[in-house]
This record gives C-alpha cells, sequence and structure tokens, in this order.
C-alpha cells in the first residue's frame, strides 16, 4: 500500500512537472515570438575551439523526451521513496535550464548565463550523487533516472563550452586568447570532473552524453581542416579513457554491493 500524498509531495511533483514543460517551451520562446537572437545564434556569436557540430545539438530531444517521461512517472509515483529523496533536485535542474534558455537569447553568453548552467550541472550532480548513494538497482529505478544522468553528462560539457566562451567574452588572461592551449586546459579539466563522476556512479548514459559532445567537437575541427591538440585529447578522452573509466566505475560500483551485501556473523 502506497503511503498518503503529503502536501510536499503535490507541491514538488508541480515543480517537476511544470520544469519538464517549461524547458521545451522557453526553448521555443525566440522561434515562436521571432526574437531576433536565437540560443544558436549567441553560440555562434561566442563560438570556441570547443563548441561542437551543429548536428550534436540534436541531444536536447531526446534529452527533453526522457525528462518528460521522467516527470510524468514522478507524478505517478510522487510518494515513492526515491521521488522524495531526489525529484527536487530534478525540478531544479529542469527550471534552471529553462532559465538559461530564457536568459541566453536576450542576453547572450557572459557571467550570469555561466552561473545558471553551473547551477543547472550542480542540480544533475546531486541528484546523480543522492540516488548513487541510495544504491537502487531495480531495472525501473535506473531507467527511471537515466535521463537525468545524460542530462549531468551533456551539461558536464557545456559548462565547460560556456566557461571559455565567457572568459574569451571577457578577455581573460590566457583562458579568454581563444588559442589552442586555453581550450585544451579547459577539456582537460572538463574530463577530469567527468571522470569523478563516472567512477563513482559507473553511469554509461552520463559518459554516453560526453562523448557524444566530444564526437560533436571532433567532427567540428576535423571539418574545418583543424588539426589540433584538441581533436587529438578528444580522440583519445572518447576512444579510450571513456570506456575506461565506465568499466572501473561498473567494477567499483560492483564492490561495494558486494560489500554491503556482506554481513559478518
Amino acid at each position: 500500500m502506497k503511503p498518503p500524498a503529503r502536501p510536499s509531495d503535490l507541491v514538488r511533483a508541480t515543480f517537476v512537472l511544470t520544469g519538464a514543460v517549461a524547458q521545451v517551451a522557453l526553448g521555443s520562446l525566440p522561434f515562436i515570438l521571432g526574437w531576433s537572437m536565437t540560443i544558436a545564434d549567441r553560440s555562434a556569436e561566442a563560438e570556441t575551439l570547443l563548441t561542437p557540430a551543429g548536428y550534436a545539438f540534436s541531444i536536447w530531444s531526446v534529452l527533453f523526451l526522457g525528462c518528460a517521461i521522467y516527470a510524468v512517472v514522478h507524478a505517478v509515483a510522487l510518494t515513492s521513496p526515491a521521488m522524495r529523496r531526489s525529484g527536487w533536485f530534478a525540478g531544479a535542474a529542469f527550471w534552471l535550464n529553462a532559465a538559461w534558455e530564457s536568459w541566453v537569447p536576450a542576453f547572450g553568453i557572459e557571467a550570469v548565463s555561466l552561473i545558471i548552467i553551473l547551477g543547472c550541472w550542480a542540480a544533475c550532480l546531486a541528484f546523480i550523487l543522492t540516488e548513487t548513494r541510495a544504491g537502487e538497482i531495480s531495472l525501473p529505478g535506473r531507467a527511471v533516472r537515466l535521463p537525468l544522468y545524460a542530462l549531468g553528462g551533456w551539461l558536464n560539457a557545456a559548462a565547460a563550452v560556456n566557461f571559455l566562451s565567457v572568459m574569451q567574452v571577457y578577455d581573460a588572461p590566457f583562458l579568454g586568447s581563444g588559442e589552442d592551449p586555453a581550450a585544451l586546459a579547459v577539456l582537460i579539466g572538463a574530463l577530469v570532473l567527468a571522470a569523478g563522476v563516472i567512477l563513482r556512479t559507473g553511469s554509461v548514459s552520463y559518459a554516453l552524453a560526453v562523448g557524444w559532445a566530444l564526437m560533436g567537437i571532433i567532427s567540428r575541427l576535423t571539418g574545418a581542416g583543424a588539426d589540433t591538440a584538441v581533436t587529438e585529447a578528444s580522440n583519445l578522452a572518447l576512444y579510450y579513457a571513456l570506456p575506461a573509466l565506465v568499466l572501473l566505475g561498473w567494477t567499483g560500483r560492483g564492490f561495494v554491493g558486494m560489500g554491503s551485501r556482506f554481513r559478518p556473523r
């Protein structure tokens, strides 16, 4: 028998469901209202060596669909321990993403937009780490939270791109130079952060989202005939580092699970 819903459960379900709708609706608003600038236009203005090829952004359709499914399941099972445990983090990620989609067409990629996307990524990380600590291993449980893990992986890459863009906008020393070493430093930093999450969780969806971003970076640079250290580093990360990290993460999670089930008598 399901426990009765509390007022906080209903507020949380509304927060999550409206956030899932808002991130789709507000992303479409510049086209519906005919704004002079869109996210794509602003991204082109602040293009960096880490900006993926245009096709890579098609991942948003998959992420939006997955987030919508999560929101519906959350509303149906809003009293479950899993939804109570991490639902607020999911709603925060959705609404912060919607805020970023509204801010960037109006004001561009700058300090505030960077703070928003970092906050969105932080909300995803809080969701991911909370669910990982909970140790839910059922297939439905994993399937429901998968979109948030994938969203976190994509935001891991997007935050790095936005960070480098903002450094260039403000002409920061070294990182704002627009040169290959600056882009390589930010890429390595983003990959180190991704490695930490993947090792901690063993998440395939997080790794796949990061890998998709790397494919987009490689595609754009090679298409432009740019043979850079960024291209080489992206190739190495995509084909060697990410699979190895997932394997290590799975192994580590397996040992943790075995240890938690072992009870000395």
